[in-house]
């Protein structure tokens, strides 16, 4: 039997997927977060796609968003959208690099990058780079920045095109600063600009010579000020020094933080410690893996803060103080380290033993790995239950001893509740409690009798576990 197939329908159900499939790819590339200091590399591979980028802002913070082509015909064009999805700036050129300069945000969230090619039909590969003032300076492809200490010089690498290195110091005002900056290696042209604390241009100096300098600059605030290093260009590559003198040479405090600005191997329980600032009678320390930070400490009278919390290995952590002054609060630069690699035991968990055990602290793994529970029962008649494997469901665990015939009126238990990472065991939960006459109990499992069973049938109704 012959099949007649509508040639019509066919044509257009695969006009539909190819254009389906076009669509898809024009879409471009979400490249997740770009953080502060860190410079990425991005890729146009067809005409019409809008590569996608996106960071956290708070409202009046200062960005300087660059993208550079390093390879093809795309003329870079970028678009910055608010929290909101409404455009507040944007930027494009038919040259090599394009920017988005000391421009403030108006708003507080998440914000969105869009790159692309400035007449939509040209490929190639582009570098983007973001600073934000305040912020932190660095980020772990390119550790370059960081504090700069009065009288002494600063090495640094441009190692990508559009990026730019970013030096803190704490100035007071009225100090006078000569900031330098000075081509040691490559084909760069030493561009130099330094802010405020809230984020405000004060002064610049570029050249396409060897050499640029702010010379006998007065600050015109208190605080953390920051100088953004870059090409003039933002085309070349190359090496820098960056010396700093400021007269008179003091400082105001919080600098010298531990762990160390840029700590590549903190401990994951850290002491987190800052200069005394004049004049301050407490502090807030405010942490966290992403902005916004959380608040973990406020109106501490002391210059250091122990974690309580254990962090995760080999990852990435912001924190900064404020530091109260009467009126005249000071909020400090932030502060950016990463733990140590390797393997680390669960921590210890907490619970409740009362007619069972309850965990109340869950361990949590270092390295990410998921945790199991093994719950050990010994009486002080000699008796030993053990249950292993534990696993909390929808975050609870309730381990119930269920052996009724072990269980006498007038003993003690004592249960060791171990967790374990499938490669080492953590630090033991351990608790005992005495067991009392079953005066006073219903029979909850109604077989006739009030005995220990209906205690393990009460301990499941009142932690929500169906008997």
């Amino acid at each position: 039997m012959f099949r007649f197939v509508n040639i019509s329908c066919l044509f257009s159900v695969c006009f539909v997927l190819l254009l389906f499939f076009i669509t898809q790819s024009a879409r471009g590339v979400d490249y997740g977060a770009i953080r502060p200091g860190q410079t990425r590399s991005g890729e146009i591979t067809i005409p019409s796609p809008n590569d996608s980028f996106t960071f956290y802002g708070n409202e009046g913070d200062c960005v300087i968003i660059t993208m550079s082509v390093t390879s093809g015909d795309l003329g870079p064009k970028i678009v910055l959208y608010d929290p909101d999805g409404i455009k507040e700036e944007d930027q494009a050129t038919l040259g090599e690099s394009v920017q988005i300069a000391d421009y403030r945000l108006l708003k507080t969230g998440m914000y969105t990058i869009i790159c692309s090619d400035i007449l939509q039909s040209q490929t190639g590969k582009y570098k983007l780079s973001l600073n934000k003032i305040p912020g932190n300076p660095l980020w772990w492809d390119d550790p370059d920045g960081g504090e700069i200490e009065s009288g002494k010089t600063s090495g640094g690498q441009i190692a990508h095109v559009s990026s730019a290195d970013c030096f803190r110091f704490t100035g007071t005002q009225g100090n006078t600063v000569v900031i330098t900056m000075t081509n040691t290696s490559g084909e760069l042209g030493p561009k130099i600009v330094l802010y405020d604390p809230d984020g405000i241009g004060e002064a610049d100096d570029a050249t396409l010579g060897e050499s640029a300098q702010i010379s006998d600059h007065q600050l015109l605030k208190t605080g953390t000020y920051t100088v953004v290093c870059s090409d003039l260009l933002d085309t070349t590559t190359g090496t820098y020094n960056l010396s700093l003198t400021k007269i008179p040479p003091s400082d105001l405090g919080l600098v010298a933080p531990l762990p160390n600005d840029g700590e590549d191997a903190a401990p994951i329980l850290p002491t987190m410690e800052w200069d005394s600032v004049p004049g301050a009678n407490s502090y807030d320390v405010y942490f966290g893996a992403e902005e916004p930070l959380i608040r973990l400490a406020d109106n501490i009278k002391t210059t250091s803060f122990d974690t309580t919390a254990t962090l995760y290995t080999d990852h990435t952590y912001l924190w900064y103080i404020v530091a109260h002054r009467g009126e005249n609060d000071l909020k400090g630069p932030m502060y950016i380290f990463k733990t140590a690699k390797g393997t680390q035991p669960p921590s210890q968990p907490q619970g409740e033993l009362t007619l069972a055990y309850v965990l109340t602290v869950p361990s949590i793994d270092p390295d990410g790995n998921p945790v199991t529970y093994t719950a050990e029962w010994e009486s002080d008649t000699g008796d030993n239950i053990t249950h292993q494997g534990l696993i909390p469901v929808r975050g609870k665990l309730v381990d119930i001893m269920e052996e009724t015939d072990k269980l006498e009126s007038g003993q003690t238990w004592t249960i060791t509740v171990t967790p374990n990472d499938g490669v080492e065991d953590g630090p033991p939960s351990v608790e005992s409690i005495r067991w009392q006459n079953l005066g006073g109990y219903m029979d909850i499992n109604n077989d006739g009798i009030v005995d220990v069973a209906d205690v393990v049938s009460l301990v499941k109704l009142l932690n929500g576990v169906i008997p």
